[in-house]
């Protein structure tokens, strides 16, 4: 994968994400956004970058659920804190998520 210039010193997870969910600069209130059975396919850096969901609730969870990156030339799904939830900082959870042909990492929670 070449280097990302552009993601240098920024704040920004991914600008090239088929669906970078609240992840950008001044997204705004992100609470009421839900992602469900949706599919990201044939994306240049990543399939998905989403808020994660309270730990402990994945069977309960419906912000982003049932949702599959394939053929991804980078990384299928980055899980991140959601910063509408405080209790992100210490623990986060991405659940629900299928992945497969990807050339990155699959699941990446690198934060």
């Amino acid at each position: 994968m070449e280097t990302r210039p552009e993601l240098e010193n920024s704040q920004v997870l991914d600008l090239e994400a088929c669906y970078a969910i609240c992840s950008l600069p001044d997204t705004g209130n992100c609470e009421e956004v839900k992602v469900t059975n949706s599919i990201a396919s044939g994306c240049p850096y990543s399939g998905f970058v989403a808020p994660g969901h309270t730990c402990g609730e994945a069977e309960t969870q419906d912000s982003f659920k049932n949702n599959i990156a394939h053929s991804v030339d980078g990384v299928g799904v980055i899980v991140f804190p959601d910063p509408a939830n405080s209790a992100s900082d210490s623990c986060f959870e991405g659940s629900h998520i299928k992945v497969y042909k990807i050339d990155g990492a699959a699941i990446a929670t690198h934060f």
